[in-house]
């Protein structure tokens, strides 16, 4: 079994990194490759079930390769996944804290530590997509998005 996910911006980062840190193999898949796929077997409907077997269906068709993140990798994506779920259960918590506090004083004390605790969060989250990016499951996305430079298309075989 493997998981394959379609690049959608940046958030196949952080479901990749928590598929990964489950040991579940994942695959990154260019969305130009799906679309074309999917015209070819005439789905066009812009919907998630359609769209979830359509990247299935390309995944089963194409086999894209699949490369195993290291272990020490895995590790370190699992650890910083780990850190992330902490962090972010920590906010909802401040979150709800804050939605009941009755004072202006413990109001700001709050904010300040949602703050403090977002901007965490962001620095976590830069630190699992720059992990991802160098790892085998990123680089495979990334030689299926460069272009052939004779022809300024994807390499033969993509």
């Amino acid at each position: 079994m493997r998981v394959a996910l379609e690049a959608t911006g940046g958030i196949e980062t952080a479901v990749g990194a928590e598929l990964v840190a489950t040991g579940l193999p994942v695959i990154v898949l260019n969305p130009a490759q799906v679309r074309s796929f999917a015209k070819a077997i005439g789905k066009r409907a812009k919907t998630d079930p359609v769209d979830a077997g359509v990247i299935a269906a390309f995944a089963a068709s194409m086999r894209p390769q699949l490369l195993p993140m290291p272990d020490a990798q895995a590790r370190l994506l699992a650890d910083l996944v780990a850190r992330r779920r902490q962090i972010v259960a920590m906010i909802v918590t401040e979150e709800k804290r804050a939605r009941m506090a009755a004072s202006r004083e413990m109001k700001r004390s709050i904010q300040r530590l949602l703050v403090a605790l977002r901007r965490e969060l962001a620095s976590i989250d830069t630190d699992m997509d720059g992990h991802i990016r160098k790892s085998p499951l990123w680089l495979v996305r990334q030689d299926l998005l460069t272009p052939c430079p004779a022809s300024g298309r994807p390499w033969p075989g993509h």
